[in-house]
């Protein structure tokens, strides 16, 4: 009787040492033989399934050839698992660098929001200076002009007999009351004249101010002021309409004299 030796054409893993024998070629040979426990446990220890050899072949296509159909259903099941995995981790990293570009993303918003607020900050500082620092240059103008257009002259009071005592003011343009006073007063009153120098509005606050510091009577501003008083009203004033809102007498009627001057 002749025994015929069949010899497999892909060699059994070496268990010599000293061969070197890598994994993944251990993994085909036990697929190649159809060694399906042997499959199991290498799978179960981490091999790669989808790793491929010098012929660009995994150990499923190894067992597809050698028609190992046990061998083939198993390991097609584990590329399928091996894959998902892959595509998972890929999706978990990508998910990670996308967390990681949104954190810096957020930083770099927050940044810029808190240098916007300190820009707008700094911008509404600067505007509030300015806005200072006009309206005293509005004021040092509206001084000099009125020290340029000349202050009122202060009440003179001449010693005369009975009603020719008369109280006398000058301004700029203006004809001064006879002392007897005889002829009338031609022009603009001197409050008129001085806040047409000036440029103020007889219906604006600051025009009351400036008056009443033509008149040496800045102390008496705020009252008139809180008073919502302006020039037109204090015109129409007599020297018991100003007492009656707490100007003094004397007060009183300087301001009545500025506007009859």
């Amino acid at each position: 009787t002749t025994t015929t030796t069949t010899t497999i054409p892909f060699p059994s893993p070496s268990l010599n040492p000293r061969v070197p024998c890598s994994p993944s070629r251990f993994f085909a040979a036990a697929a190649y033989n159809g060694q399906l426990s042997t499959v199991l446990t290498l799978v179960e220890a981490g091999a790669d399934a989808l790793k491929s050899d010098n012929e660009n072949k995994t150990p499923k296509d190894v067992a597809a050839e050698e028609k190992q159909i046990d061998c083939f259903n198993f390991l097609k099941e584990v590329e399928a698992d091996q894959r998902a995995e892959e595509a998972l981790k890929r999706a978990e990293i990508l998910y990670l660098q996308a967390k990681e570009d949104a954190k810096q993303t957020q930083l770099a918003v927050a940044k810029a929001s808190k240098d916007a607020m300190k820009l707008v900050a700094e911008m509404t500082n600067e505007a509030k200076k300015i806005a200072k620092q006009t309206l005293k240059l509005k004021k040092q103008r509206k001084k000099a002009q009125i020290a340029q257009a000349g202050k009122l002259v202060k009440p003179d009071r001449r010693s005369s007999s009975g009603s020719d005592a008369l109280v006398n003011f000058s301004g700029p343009g203006i004809e001064k009351r006879s002392s007897a006073g005889s002829g009338p007063i031609k022009g603009k009153s001197d409050v008129d004249m001085v806040l047409a120098q000036i440029g103020a509005d007889t219906d604006d606050a600051t025009a009351v101010e400036m008056l009443m510091e033509s008149l040496d009577l800045k102390e008496f501003s705020r009252l008139l002021q809180s008073c919502k008083m302006t020039v037109e009203k204090l015109r129409r004033c007599d020297v018991n309409d100003l007492k009656k809102i707490g100007l003094p007498q004397g007060a009183s009627a300087k301001i009545v004299a500025a506007f009859n001057s």
